[in-house]
């Protein structure tokens, strides 16, 4: 186990269950727990270890570069996209020294509050000049299994283990800007802003209720592999959640499983609905041109024996023109809502999707 930072500025239920509070004050959240004066990070990776620990500040505490007791952060540097965004959404964008990874940012707001200086290269490669020029207090940065974080190690600056991706539960994984609010220095936004996202996901929540719901395949193959995500990832909690029936739903797995195309075939031909992500720059004029049918008949011309492509029964993201990434971490009613005005659209008449279009 990590230690406790003293220099900080510092349950597993469905989503529409009744709330079953774990040991901590969060809700929804597996990998996090938080009391009034702690937050501790669990290893998603090994049931029962501790990342690391985190002291938490008070709401009026001023800054002690001496003790941290108590001390609200000033400065911070995300290795994500979305965890600046976050900060935007929170009115903390005065706590943002800079960003990784910036020219793959798309939120329009996000990339107006941005300056040049505030470009901390890739984070692959971060510009560690820079990163120490900004004067931060913190880097926010994901952590992955038997992994470090390379040359960010070196500078000394306290990192933020953000592991809310490992969360399999929607609003659980929104739950965590609760506790990065609290080092930004906006606790009380941040929580209200979860709660408003809590009621939003829980009012449109209507899981699987009727064998009449369609069923949905999502994706397709990259490279070798089709990447299907688990029964009980995020994504297949999400369609669970909408209503729908998810083809892989069966599968227990958390995360994503690789399967051959036959494999995929033969389990989701007859799919209702097909929801596809890709990413696809725009033009040189800055126009996104829309993904096509042939387009996606060219990529591989057995994608033509689906039920849903034979029927023109497939709604695509391309999340280089819309802020999938940045956004749906903290807001995953509006993915929700998506979904369900494609598998139910008499829900909200007239209403069209945010993030998904119908393939042309």
């Amino acid at each position: 186990m990590r230690p406790i930072i003293p220099f900080l500025l510092v349950l597993l239920v469905t989503a529409c269950s009744n709330v079953v509070p774990d040991d901590g004050t969060m809700r929804y959240a597996r990998w996090l727990t938080m009391t009034d004066s702690t937050a501790t990070v669990l290893n998603p990776w090994r049931e029962g270890e501790v990342l690391h620990s985190y002291r938490l500040p008070t709401e009026k505490a001023t800054h002690s570069p001496t003790t941290g007791e108590g001390a609200a952060y000033r400065r911070a540097v995300s290795a994500t996209s979305l965890h600046a965004y976050l900060a935007y959404r929170l009115g903390a964008m005065d706590h943002v020294a800079g960003v990784m990874d910036a020219d793959y940012i798309v939120a329009p707001e996000l990339k107006a509050a941005l300056t040049d200086s505030m470009n901390m290269g890739s984070s692959q490669s971060p510009n560690l000049e820079r990163i120490k020029a900004a004067g931060c207090d913190l880097i926010f940065a994901s952590p992955f299994e038997n992994a470090g974080y390379g040359a960010l190690e070196t500078l000394g600056i306290p990192i933020v283990e953000c592991a809310d991706y490992m969360e399999a539960i929607p609003l659980g994984r929104a739950e965590w800007m609760r506790f990065y609010g609290r080092l930004l220095g906006r606790a009380a936004q941040a929580d209200s802003l979860f709660s408003a996202e809590e009621a939003a996901y829980q009012a449109l929540c209507t899981p699987n209720q009727s064998a009449a719901s369609p069923s949905v395949l999502l994706g397709k193959r990259g490279g070798q592999a089709w990447y299907v995500p688990g029964g009980e990832s995020y994504l297949g909690r999400l369609l669970d959640d909408a209503d729908t029936h998810y083809v892989f739903a069966e599968e227990a797995s958390t995360g994503s499983i690789p399967l051959d195309f036959e494999a995929v075939y033969s389990r989701a031909k007859d799919a209702d609905l097909w929801l596809i992500t890709y990413a696809a720059p725009p033009a040189a004029d800055g126009t996104f041109a829309p993904m096509t049918y042939a387009d996606l008949a060219a990529e591989d011309e057995r994608y033509t024996q689906f039920r849903a492509f034979r029927e023109h029964h497939i709604w695509a993201c391309n999340t280089l023109e819309v802020p999938y990434y940045d956004a749906l971490p903290w807001a995953p009613s509006a993915l929700l809502r998506d979904v369900i005005l494609i598998a139910h659209p008499e829900r909200f008449p007239g209403e069209k999707p945010h993030y998904f279009r119908p393939l042309q």
